[in-house]
């Protein structure tokens, strides 16, 4: 009776410190991967890209280019910016006028989607950081960034952002690019309507402390 109670209490010691190992392994290897890349894995600027420059809007007023998707598929801001219209360009005026008064001002543009945001602060001498998981999206984006020479001010974090470290999945709208919601990576079922991406997700601390800058 004695040793299969003593069997049990070493069972359950070796199953702690198994766990226990796992998990400071874990916590080592992440922080290796930041030491040794300076920070997260960032997108190099490029000047290829695929995406038809007929698909690629110029807004002189706002000195930025935007490459978007079809509009017949992404209804809403594609559509919308094909109708030589900016998405939410009153909003960006805003942070145009806020940036040219004052320079020292950075942006950090979370879900930057198709980059509005980022290639207008950029346009007007800003650094930016556009966050963004979604690959058709990034594809735009460094479309973007390329047309408008902006691969100095521009960094690309393709990833998503959350309160930890984990594996997610984001679930879009089909007939709305920008509209995406993140899920645990099982709960995400693609349908008719929705499309499902898989992604990694790093804390906003990871932004704030600049360690994207410094692999830029």
């Amino acid at each position: 009776m004695a040793s299969t109670i003593i069997r049990k209490i070493l069972l359950a010691i070796l199953c702690i410190s198994t766990l226990a190992l796992f998990f400071v392994v874990r916590v080592v290897m992440y922080q290796w991967y930041r030491i040794s890349n300076k920070g997260y894995l960032i997108h190099e600027p490029t000047n290829h890209f695929s995406v038809p420059l007929d698909r690629c809007k110029r807004f002189n007023d706002f000195n930025l280019t935007v490459c978007i998707h079809d509009p017949k598929t992404d209804i809403y801001v594609s559509k919308r910016i094909s109708q030589g219209v900016l998405w939410e360009g009153h909003l960006i005026k805003i942070i145009q006028d806020m940036i040219k008064e004052d320079r020292s001002l950075a942006l950090i543009d979370i879900g930057a989607n198709i980059g509005c945001y980022s290639l207008a602060a950029a346009g007007v001498g800003s650094r930016a950081l556009a966050v963004e998981p979604m690959p058709h999206n990034l594809e735009l984006l460094h479309a973007s960034i390329a047309l408008s020479h902006l691969q100095d001010v521009i960094t690309v974090v393709p990833y998503a952002v959350s309160d930890g470290y984990y594996n997610m999945s984001l679930e879009t709208e089909v007939t709305n690019q920008g509209r995406s919601l993140l899920k645990k990576a099982d709960e995400c079922i693609p349908s008719h309507q929705y499309t499902c991406t898989y992604t990694t997700t790093i804390k906003l601390d990871d932004l704030l402390k600049g360690t994207v800058y410094m692999s830029a």
